[in-house]
């Protein structure tokens, strides 16, 4: 009994001493809006949050409804080195809001009241001529998304159909269908646009509708392909036929559901992202898959959802891996660390410790074959000593464990493809599985 009980002490400090805590991205301040001067608030929100990531030459650039942040002056956009906050030189604007920035081309671009490019050094604005109405407008939108070489850009009310395609020199307009759109994706060689009429594919200069039968009309906010599936989020209880709450996927015919196990949900929008072979969600309500802590982001293995962090707080609204850290922008203001201290961090925050397990010099025991597909096999330099072995992903949650059972022991891996680390005792050994 005593066997037993030291046994199961040592497996869960082995698991709690894993446990990643949310902490201030940068040096405080963070996002601060200050609206006394002339700057126009295109959200018609006083407070300061981080809705878009994307990274750039080396920067993370950082979007949202500010002006300033990090003790820097910028408004709408800056870039962060990893060191030090700069901004774009931002000149004539005066906006304190950007929705979305993507890379294409070479070159970033972000959408505020216009679409802004910036190619290291010079910013510059665009507008389009409307042939309908004859006259020039602004390139504005709420969402950006490259697809077949092109840029689109979607939410500009102007143009009806809700989307321009930019080729680098020239805007065109595609799909007048009258809907509302808030996001577009590209899945199975086509375009999938989420609106507050639900899900449509453009096909063939057409908008197909790909809701099925429902209780009342989804409003989608974000999708994103994950795994050969479309991943959905906004606001719906039903899609396909089916009962939802708030996520659902298709395959391009077929719908899904994703309800949590535990019967919790999130409540409307949500940002989709998929990064390092798994699908992040952020989401501005309390979500706790499986029992966890609440949490700004999670995510999902393609299997279930998992909680990332072990403090609690919610307000999430996009996320980026930077330099081998995980990062969430959201309009949180406040979030409560690992010794319950409640740390100000205004809207961005880093996960502390994320991606850096790295592979000591021991050698108490052997594995083969490395890479791995289904089956590993451990072979200890001292016999068998009855050890926990643990699998932990590059974030340092652990995602399979066991134990030896002989001086070789063969275990089974069902993982997806991506590097891992494998702990026995205090040694850690880096394996690669590949499906």
């Amino acid at each position: 009994m005593r066997y037993l009980i030291l046994s199961i002490l040592v497996y869960l400090l082995s698991y709690s001493s894993f446990s990643q805590y949310w902490g201030p991205a940068t040096p405080f301040p963070g996002a601060t809006l200050d609206l006394s001067g002339t700057f126009q608030n295109c959200t018609n929100s006083n407070t300061p949050y981080i809705g878009a990531l994307c990274e750039y030459n080396g920067d993370l650039f950082v979007g949202g409804n500010f002006t300033s942040i990090g003790g820097l002056v910028s408004h709408g956009i800056a870039r962060w080195n990893g060191t030090s906050w700069n901004s774009l030189g931002n000149g004539n604007f005066l906006q304190t809001c950007v929705y979305d920035i993507v890379n294409f081309n070479g070159k970033l671009y972000f959408t505020s009241d216009k679409l802004y490019e910036w190619n290291g050094s010079t910013l510059t604005d665009f507008t389009f001529f409307n042939t309908e109405y004859q006259q020039t407008l602004p390139v504005g939108g709420s969402d950006l998304h490259v697809y077949n070489n092109e840029l689109y850009i979607v939410g500009n009310a102007l143009t009806h159909g809700g989307i321009l395609k930019f080729n680098g020199t020239n805007f065109s307009q595609i799909g007048d269908a009258q809907l509302s759109i808030n996001c577009l994706d590209d899945f199975n060689n086509n375009l999938f646009a989420g609106t507050d009429q639900g899900l449509f594919k453009y096909q063939n200069g057409s908008w197909i509708d790909c809701n099925g039968t429902i209780s009342s009309t989804p409003i989608i906010s974000d999708i994103e392909q994950f795994n050969n599936e479309l991943f959905v989020s906004g606001v719906f209880t039903s899609i396909g036929g089916l009962s939802t709450n708030n996520l659902a996927k298709y395959n391009g015919t077929n719908w899904s559901s994703l309800n949590f196990v535990n019967g919790y949900s999130p409540t409307g929008g949500g940002s989709l992202r998929k990064l390092n072979n798994e699908l992040y969600f952020a989401n501005t309500s309390p979500v706790i898959p499986q029992g966890v802590v609440s949490c700004p982001l999670i995510k999902y293995n393609g299997t279930q959802w998992i909680g990332i962090s072990s403090n609690a707080f919610y307000g999430g609204m996009t996320s980026i891996i930077y330099n081998n850290k995980l990062y969430v922008g959201g309009n949180f203001n406040y979030i409560q660390q690992q010794n319950n201290t409640p740390v100000n961090v205004q809207g961005f925050a880093k996960l502390d410790g994320s991606l850096e397990i790295e592979e000591n010099n021991l050698d108490y025991f052997e594995l083969y074959p490395n890479p791995v597909n289904t089956t590993l096999t451990i072979n200890t330099k001292f016999g068998n000593n009855k050890l926990n072995y643990f699998i932990l992903n590059s974030f340092g949650e652990i995602v399979q464990t066991g134990k030896l059972t002989n001086e070789k022991t063969n275990i089974n891996i069902d993982l997806m493809s991506g590097v891992y680390f494998l702990k026995i005792g205090d040694q850690v050994k880096k394996i690669s599985i590949l499906k």
